[in-house]
């Protein structure tokens, strides 16, 4: 893939991503992020306090020399999903904050499709796209594309495909699941960041309701798509990780 088809973001968009190890499948999401990517954006990189030996943080310190606008934080403990995400949220700058999971692959038009259900609609607070999987299990969410992707390389092209039949078409939601989604400032601002209550799972449910009862939307972009790599983060664990 080439920056022929990217979109470019400004510092006006932060993009975070974490990781509790597995460099190899991070290292694809980060790929996916500055292939498809130009601009100031602001890249904001989290070590969940990976077990690997340094292999995640070597890999953050070479994506901040490719590109400049990066913060790196690395924790100590292992704070799982709604403290790596409390980290973005907290430290990001921009108006318009991207969340991506180190398991998924984006494309331009998932940028674009969820800006502009985002920047159109002030009464939409979160947006997400569709996939591939989505642990929800909605038909709506998830897309039956296996296939249509045998390689890295298919993924952007099917994006641009779905992006061009659905545009900017969205529907509203009653939570978010929280693998891949947008968040504007303003909702950060007024509900603050997820509740380290919930270790691990449903965080992103909590966080979606307060968002509702805070008379925003959760919206979902059906012509955004990025692909799931379906259970990577669990199968490069041993057994007792995984337990």
């Amino acid at each position: 893939m080439t920056l022929n088809n990217s979109i470019n973001l400004n510092e006006r968009i932060s993009i975070g991503v974490s990781a509790y190890g597995n460099a190899k499948t991070t290292k694809h999401c980060l790929r996916s992020i500055l292939d498809n990517v130009s601009g100031d954006f602001e890249l904001i990189l989290v070590d969940d306090c990976s077990p690997d030996g340094g292999a995640i943080n070597d890999l953050f310190q070479e994506v901040a020399k490719e590109h400049k606008n990066t913060k790196i934080f690395t924790f100590t403990k292992n704070l799982e999903y709604s403290g790596s995400l409390n980290c973005i949220l907290s430290h990001a700058q921009g108006e318009r904050i991207f969340f991506v999971s180190n398991d998924i692959f984006i494309t331009p038009t998932y940028f674009e499709a969820l800006l502009a259900v985002a920047d159109n609609n002030p009464d939409v607070g979160i947006v997400r796209g569709c996939s591939n999987f989505v642990d929800n299990g909605k038909p709506t969410h998830n897309l039956n594309v296996s296939k249509d992707i045998k390689h890295y390389d298919d993924i952007s092209p099917l994006g641009k495909s779905l992006y061009n039949i659905e545009k900017n078409t969205f529907f509203t939601e009653n939570y978010l699941t929280g693998d891949a989604f947008l968040t504007k400032r303003e909702v950060v601002s007024k509900i603050g960041t997820f509740d380290p209550l919930f270790y691990g799972y449903f965080a992103d449910h909590d966080y979606g309701i307060r968002t509702i009862r805070s008379r925003y939307k959760l919206a979902v972009a059906k012509g955004a798509f990025a692909y799931h790599h379906q259970d990577a983060n669990f199968n490069y664990l041993d057994k007792e990780n995984r337990d």
